[in-house]
């Protein structure tokens, strides 16, 4: 996977859109990656996406920023290759840079989260 692969879990159990936000070739251990929402008054507004933005996106939403999670670049990989998750069109670089930029602007992201974008020098600190 590379930064801005879009992919769904198989088992049903989670239906968002997930995105990588890192860049796995600057980092293979700590891949970043984010979901997609349903937009609601009290989630998080730095980030807010509508039709148009991506094919998987329907209605109003926005990226769960507080859901964020870490994998390594051959976990993903795993993931992808036994089945688990599907993968779906990628992030235009426009779109990829406004959730890197939300994800800066979040004040509920992990912090060690964000310092992954820091580090890797997507997004100023």
């Amino acid at each position: 996977m590379t930064a801005g692969d879009t992919f769904r879990f198989l088992n049903g159990e989670d239906p968002h859109l997930w995105m990588v936000i890192s860049d796995p070739e600057l980092d293979a251990n700590e891949v970043l990656i984010v979901n997609v929402t349903s937009w609601r008054a009290d989630k998080e507004q730095t980030c807010l996406l509508g039709p148009g933005d991506h094919p998987a996106i329907a209605h109003n939403s926005c990226i769960f920023y507080k859901g964020s999670r870490v994998h390594s670049h051959s976990h993903l990989n795993w993931l992808y290759n036994s089945g688990k998750i599907v993968l779906v069109e990628p992030l235009s670089a426009s779109l990829l840079k406004r959730v890197r930029e939300g994800a800066a602007g979040s004040v509920r992201m992990r912090l060690d989260h964000g310092r992954i974008l820091i580090t890797q020098g997507l997004v100023e600190g």
